[in-house]
């Protein structure tokens, strides 16, 4: 429902999470809305999309939603009045393509796979060969894998594609690529938004195969490359060598690109930790069917198999110019996104929109804000992310707390920072001592 008064349209507050601020697309459960304004009543572009055919809500709202770090903004929502301005970028889709004014993204519409992806910028390749759904041997290893470190015995792959646009912009591009191997099924839906280099899919995976391994693989033009995966507070780098790597939110293969210039192409993913680079390619390991605790194959009856059936996950692919500060806030982003509440009109103290923090340095993310265990102070966890020396200036504005202050942070640095009612901040240690 959406209460609308007097003319005024029914607020909607989106929150950001984050440290910096952010530009994001707020997808809303119905799609019954013909106008949206911000704080000061512009009317900003929307879009309606499909929603799921199992609800009442045919159709759900798509609008660009810009929050401050560590805040919010508020948008207002019209079913009375109409409005819906044309939006300065756009994003389309097409038979075997999306595009928008920073990438263009091709497909092959028989297998399904990425054939090209165009950094129209920069006027580069990234991606010739095809990504795919590669389907990896995994007889004769147990749950841990003990004394295997590489999983690259392909005996197949996702195939019989079929290929359909979803959405056709101009604020969200979607094409869906379902593909099959055995009893298996995989389900990709790649989306451009009008603003970014980054092109996103969502994937639901019905994965019914035992003893093998389905990896992601994504073939790319770089050569003398350099693979980087993201740990706590950080990231390790090395040469690919194909071995299977633990990762957290990212891995990032760069190198030299076909013009001659240093680039790379950053994998993102929302819970999917084991990854592998070699020849050229990233490897993003999905599912695994092997037995359930079967230690050192011993085949002890009855066996229960790991990952079957339905699971839902994301990822991103992000080209970029070796910047891995950009590629942690994407991170960070795929993992925690924008949330809103709708509310009513009525008076408040606060005000339509707020920012909790700024941070004048691109490299250093505060990954925490928390209460002190032991004393009357906020507590802020923050750690510099691009692997360089960083001088860094934040101003706080929680309430109680409102303080400026400056720091410096060497490469990959944590630090817990204590600040005081009376505007003073102290270094301490992770136990805030």
């Amino acid at each position: 429902l959406i209460w609308e008064s007097d003319g005024q349209g029914a607020p909607v507050v989106v929150f950001n999470p984050h440290c910096f601020p952010v530009t994001q697309q707020v997808k809303l459960g119905f799609g019954t809305v013909t106008g949206v304004t911000d704080q000061d009543g512009n009317p900003i572009p929307l879009q309606h999309l499909h929603g799921s055919p199992t609800n009442r809500n045919h159709y759900q709202t798509l609008f660009t939603a810009q929050v401050p770090a560590l805040g919010y903004s508020t948008y207002y929502l019209y079913t009375l009045k109409s409005f819906n301005p044309e939006p300065a970028c756009k994003a389309v889709a097409g038979e075997d393509f999306l595009e928008n004014d920073y990438l263009k993204v091709t497909f092959d519409k028989h297998t399904g796979a990425v054939c090209g992806f165009y950094d129209k910028q920069r006027g580069v390749n990234y991606m010739t060969n095809g990504a795919r759904a590669l389907v990896i041997d995994d007889s004769d290893s147990d749950p841990w894998a003990h004394m295997i470190f590489k999983f690259d015995r392909q005996i197949g792959q996702f195939s019989d594609a079929e290929v359909a646009v979803l959405e056709q912009g101009p604020l969200l591009a979607t094409i869906r690529v379902t593909s099959r191997y055995n009893r298996s099924t995989l389900v990709q839906d790649f989306s451009l938004d009008p603003f970014s280099k980054i092109l996103s899919v969502k994937c639901r995976l019905d994965f019914q195969e035992t003893r093998k391994i389905v990896k992601l693989a994504f073939p790319l033009t770089l050569a003398d490359e350099t693979v980087s995966y993201e740990v706590p507070f950080g990231f390790s780098s090395k040469a690919p060598n194909g071995q299977e790597e633990p990762g957290h939110r990212y891995i990032n293969l760069s190198g030299t690109l076909p013009d001659g210039g240093e680039g790379a192409m950053a994998l993102l993913n929302d819970s999917k930790y084991s990854f592998s680079a070699a020849d050229h390619e990233m490897r993003m390991t999905v599912a695994r069917g092997c037995a359930f605790s079967d230690h050192w194959y011993y085949l002890q009856q009855p066996l229960e198999y790991q990952d079957q059936g339905i699971q839902e996950f994301s990822y991103a692919l992000m080209p970029h110019d070796n910047d891995l500060a950009a590629v942690t806030r994407s991170a960070m982003l795929i993992n925690q996104s924008l949330e809103y509440v709708q509310e009513t009109n009525h008076e408040g103290p606060l005000p339509v929109t707020y920012s909790g923090i700024e941070i004048a340095s691109e490299s250093v993310v505060c990954e925490t804000i928390k209460y002190a265990e032991a004393q009357d102070a906020l507590v802020l966890r923050m750690y510099e992310i691009s692997g360089k020396d960083a001088d860094c200036r934040v101003c706080l504005s929680i309430p109680g707390f409102e303080t400026q202050f400056s720091t410096a942070f060497g490469k990959h640095q944590i630090k817990s920072l204590m600040v005081f009612r009376d505007h003073t901040v102290k270094e301490v240690n992770l136990l805030e001592l």
